[in-house]
């Protein structure tokens, strides 16, 4: 469709296709989409009966306008005939730039095809000659709480939560907003981050720092590891830099953070700006663009813009979120002109002539795997640390901080435990803060039952389906420890898209063939715990992507078609099916040995899990040592930590 400012163009759009152009709108488009839809009954009768519709959308700030264009591009396809002239539908998207509106162009191509303007004048700057042949005026309303909520339960149905309503959306870009909720593993994660995102999705904040909020001392942060060890010796670099005591090739002015989200890592570079006491800009590749209409010009404009702004305020932050936005230039990646371009011009500005002396450089994402490897050679970003799931210690520190004094440290230490290594700190965050809400309903200070009440809440499911849950799971950890690996947690608590779960870090030595096995048998090992201890599996290791099975038939497929372990040395996509078929018959056999030689232990911590619900690295470590499983307890190193954590 078109979104040219200057002149006109006609796309031929396809018949209507049962609505399936609507639901790959992203969450805002979808969320004008019905707002539209819900209002425009004249133009909805216009379109069914075969005549043009002129649709005139005004949006409240220019960053809507990519998503009213979609919409509305849906809308024309959605309730058009698709035959004849009215297979054409033209798209203009209006911005302030233009003075005036070419009212002759729109009369004339009506006459052809529908129209739709999209444009950021209010009402009153519209031509009256438009208005009057308007078939429908709209106007796109801030988005309020009710109508995150809709977003939200669209994007995850089986959640029947609330958006806060201390928390008013409208501020928040709408770029950010669909980052956001496509990427999130669900309904809280999204409030968590869009809530607590610092800024990065508001359209009206200017992100200077340090900010008016509250922003946690960074030597109180706890979780961060070497991470903070690198944070606290760059604040004092950057102080003997202000001094003139230290030349700035000798400062480590570039860092990079991965991990799940929810871990924190906004939250430690606004600390540390505010500890070093420098100015501090948080951007992404969706403030980049957002601006003027996406295309390379604006955006590269754009992020010369910033790093100019913290240069003109040295000493500086500049914080880089959701940088794996990014393809790699080698990615083979549709547009990849559009894309080399503007990882050419981040380059430039991290280490080429762009860089300004007296910039530190923080840039996150989830996980490092599909960045340019340019962004991380020396110079730039070459300080990478993981920001994991925060352990007991962590948890403990983050919800302190959060209830305040009225609870005490050790009353908090029991949830700590039971949570450490399956929620992620927004997560306890999010937790704190319901628990501050039920005090605050029931009129007295909040306690640590509160808290308990939120972080576990009471089991509903059917006595044998949590046993079921239990073995399964239980069936995992104990073959993961007769197999030297120490898993990080065990849950039986049902979230929305798993009854329990077991996480651990896959420990590879040297991608051999018995590396892959010693990963793949305990991630078979609960559904041959099902059979054998229940008398038959269940379909719980089976079903979508993240299942048992699809996650050993990814590692098998890797095996064979990618790694020269399998029957070629070939490297392709498409794997053996017959290999890894045969490879998991034999994976699952072997797990059902361990099982077997095991049955007693999985039982014991089945049974322990019925109690606790949720047992975390020490109590698991505790387990492991009591029956003389010989299991790693160190972290992986850094070269071996390219896997995420496996949640089974």
């Amino acid at each position: 469709m078109i979104d040219y400012l200057s002149e006109f163009q006609f796309d031929e759009v396809p018949a209507r296709d049962g609505g399936s152009a609507v639901d790959r709108l992203r969450p805002c488009a979808r969320h004008v989409f019905e707002r539209l839809s819900e209002a425009s009954q004249v133009a909805r009768a216009r379109l069914a009966g075969e005549q043009t519709a002129f649709v005139v959308l005004v949006v409240h700030d220019p960053t809507w306008l990519p998503s009213a264009r979609d919409a509305v591009e849906s809308f024309l396809r959605n309730h058009g005939k698709g035959d004849g002239r009215h297979h054409r539908n033209m798209i203009l998207a209006e911005s302030t730039n233009r003075e005036d509106l070419p009212i002759r162009s729109i009369t004339r191509h009506l006459h052809e095809c529908s129209v739709a303007l999209c444009t950021e004048k209010p009402i009153s700057a519209i031509p009256q000659p438009i208005l009057a042949i308007a078939d429908f005026l709209h106007t796109v309303s801030p988005m309020e709480a009710c109508d995150m909520t809709t977003v939200l339960r669209r994007r995850f149905p089986s959640w029947y939560g609330e958006w806060p309503e201390d928390h008013a959306p409208r501020s928040l870009d709408p770029h950010w907003i669909d980052l956001v909720v496509e990427r999130s593993s669900d309904a809280e994660v999204a409030i968590a981050t869009l809530t607590g995102s610092d800024g990065f999705g508001s359209s009206e904040r200017k992100a200077i720092g340090p900010t008016a909020r509250t922003i946690v001392p960074f030597e109180s942060i706890v979780g961060y590891g070497a991470a903070k060890d690198w944070g606290l010796c760059a604040a004092n670099d950057m102080a003997a830099y202000g001094a003139g005591d230290l030349p700035w090739s000798e400062v480590h002015g570039g860092a990079l953070l991965t991990g799940p989200p929810g871990t924190g890592k906004s939250m430690f570079a606004e600390s540390l700006a505010a500890h070093i006491g420098c100015y501090f800009r948080a951007t992404s590749f969706a403030e980049w663009q957002a601006t003027g209409t996406g295309h390379l010009g604006d955006v590269t404009k754009k992020m010369r813009a910033i790093f100019q702004e913290a240069a003109e305020n040295v000493p500086a932050m500049v914080f880089i979120d959701e940088i794996d936005s990014l393809p790699r230039r080698s990615s083979g990646h549709s547009h990849s002109d559009y894309w080399n371009a503007v990882v050419n011009c981040l380059l430039e500005l991290l280490d080429g002539v762009g860089r300004k002396d007296g910039i530190l450089i923080v840039a996150a994402c989830n996980s490092p795997d599909g960045l340019d490897p340019a962004l991380v050679r020396s110079g730039r970003l070459d300080r990478v640390f993981r920001i994991g799931l925060p352990d007991e210690h962590a948890l403990r520190g983050i919800l302190a901080a959060q209830l305040g004094p009225t609870v005490a440290r050790e009353e908090i230490e029991p949830i700590s435990t039971s949570l450490a290594g399956t929620v992620s700190g927004a997560d306890a965050s999010r937790m704190a803060r319901e628990a501050r809400s039920v005090a605050r309903r029931a009129g007295r200070s909040v306690t640590s039952a509160d808290l308990a009440a939120v972080a576990l809440p009471a089991e509903t499911r059917p006595a044998p389906i949590v046993w079921r849950v239990a073995v399964h799971e239980a069936s995992h950890a104990v073959v993961a420890m007769a197999t030297g690996q120490l898993p990080l947690s065990l849950s039986i608590v049902a979230s929305e898209d798993m009854g329990g779960k077991v996480v651990f870090q896959p420990r590879w030595e040297a991608r051999t063939v018995d590396d892959f096995r010693r990963v793949l048998i305990p991630i078979l090992a609960g559904r041959a715990g099902e059979a054998l201890i229940l008398g038959e599996p269940s379909a719980g290791a089976g079903g979508g992507g993240d299942s048992d099975l699809a996650i050993a038939t990814r590692y098998l497929a890797t095996l064979d078609g990618s790694s020269g372990l399998g029957t070629s040395l070939a490297t392709t996509d498409a794997a053996d099916g017959q290999f890894v078929e045969l490879q998991l018959r034999r994976i699952d056999a072997e797990a059902r040995f361990l099982v077997l030689r095991h049955r007693e232990k999985i039982v014991e911590l089945a049974r322990e899990a019925m109690t606790h619900r949720v047992l975390g690295s020490r109590a698991l470590k505790a387990f492991a040592e009591r029956h003389a499983f010989e299991v790693s307890t160190t972290p992986p190193s850094p070269n071996n930590r390219d896997e995420d954590e496996l949640k089974l």
